[in-house]
């Protein structure tokens, strides 16, 4: 009789194990549109290691607990950084994948390209990192641009440049720009010459190279006859390295303030020679606690440092997950309602240095802002602005020059 009511119940179970795996939520298919080959390669395979981890973490917590605990599953796609490649793996992801949202990494050039073919075929477009302002002033309704436009950019790019003449204590009035020509740059550029402007430097020249160049020579040469305070450079990772190296070996004592990427494991590869340098940057380690264990959870599966740009693709999933328990659907226009009225704060789903995640009626985020950081110690280290500061600004002797400088 025991065996028989033993043989019952798992029997029983067995029914209940194949009726619940005949009801298992769908899975929520994401397309993810990166740079898996082409110039920008190595980036593209750290932000993929950093949109893996999010969505393991989504997936070790119930998944999408709206919709039944389904589960985030990621379809990619290689945009190999040319607009015409975004174009083609939008429509397929979009069309064959059947991806309810794309979440797009840079550069902007590709994202206003690929943003532009998402309207069309009306998924949602989640711009991760990219930050030129036309991907969110074209009146288009499925797109979503979760950094900061450049013109905040330049903005804090000139209020780090106010602060670091308090520092020296005087006024770093002499400024050269320096950049590709390239949408996001050449915005950044201009808009940032606007708020100099306003404040008083003088820009003594605007230089430019073009994109994906492998000689500035004749650009620092240019900058080493001018010998201005600051070098206001705004590109991306490899442009910030060749002119970094390039610098150092024509001799410039100008400080050169970095917009291109430059809180990347590759620069902390060449210290100490680079030991003092500043870039401006989207996160760091040291802003809050939850960051510091991300960054080592990241670095442990990755064996290399978490960007900020790698931390905005992590955060996008984040806000994607968030978006799907409101929408409770599987429906597309359902996510996008719910992406025009998320507002994410500080807290369990916001590791970004924010004050929030929220849309406009355009898309655009406006609640982000932009830190600056130091190599100190042969580690990336925030220092500006004071709320998210975890040290003051080290002395180095190029700012020891600029301090001496009349």
């Amino acid at each position: 009789m025991g065996k028989k009511i033993l043989f019952s119940l798992l029997s029983g179970m067995f029914f209940l194990f194949l009726l619940s795996s005949a009801f298992a939520a769908e899975p929520v298919k994401i397309g993810a549109l990166l740079t898996l080959t082409g110039p920008l390669a190595e980036a593209g395979q750290e932000h993929k290691h950093a949109i893996g981890l999010a969505v393991e973490h989504i997936n070790k917590k119930g998944g999408i607990k709206s919709l039944g605990g389904a589960l985030i599953q990621i379809v990619y796609g290689d945009s190999q950084a040319k607009t015409d490649v975004a174009v083609s793996e939008v429509t397929r992801l979009a069309e064959k994948e059947k991806v309810i949202a794309i979440i797009d990494m840079y550069p902007s050039v590709v994202t206003i390209a690929a943003s532009g073919e998402a309207e069309k075929v009306k998924v949602p477009f989640y711009a991760g990192i990219s930050a030129a302002t036309e991907i969110t002033n074209r009146g288009f309704k499925y797109i979503f641009q979760q950094d900061p436009i450049v013109r905040e950019m330049s903005r804090n790019f000139v209020n780090f440049i106010d602060f670091l003449g308090k520092f020296v204590g005087r006024k770093l009035e002499a400024v050269v720009t320096l950049g590709d020509t390239t949408s996001y740059p050449a915005t950044a550029i201009e808009e940032g010459k606007k708020f100099l402007a306003e404040r008083g430097y003088k820009i003594l020249a605007s230089l430019t190279y073009p994109i994906n160049a492998t000689d500035v020579s004749v650009q620092i040469g240019k900058i080493k006859a001018l010998n201005p305070d600051i070098v206001y450079s705004v590109g991306y990772l490899g442009d910030g390295i060749l002119i970094e190296k390039t610098a150092d070996r024509m001799g410039i004592e100008s400080l050169i303030l970095d917009g291109s990427g430059k809180a990347h494991t590759k620069w902390l590869e060449m210290c100490p020679k680079n030991e003092g340098e500043f870039t401006q940057n989207f996160w760091g380690r040291d802003v809050s606690p939850k960051a510091n264990e991300l960054f080592g959870e990241y670095k442990a599966g990755s064996g290399k440092v978490m960007t900020g740009h790698s931390a905005l693709m992590y955060q996008g999933m984040i806000v994607l997950a968030q978006a799907l328990e409101i929408s409770r659907s599987y429906e597309r226009d359902d996510l996008r309602k719910a992406l025009q009225k998320i507002e994410i704060l500080p807290g369990e789903y916001l590791i970004m240095p924010y004050d929030r995640i929220k849309f406009n009626e355009n898309g655009l985020n406006i609640g982000g802002d932009f830190i600056f950081s130091q190599i100190q110690n042969c580690d990336f280290v925030t220092v500006f602005p004071d709320k998210f500061a975890s040290k003051k600004i080290k002395m180095t002797p190029k700012l020891e020059k600029l301090k001496q400088k009349k």
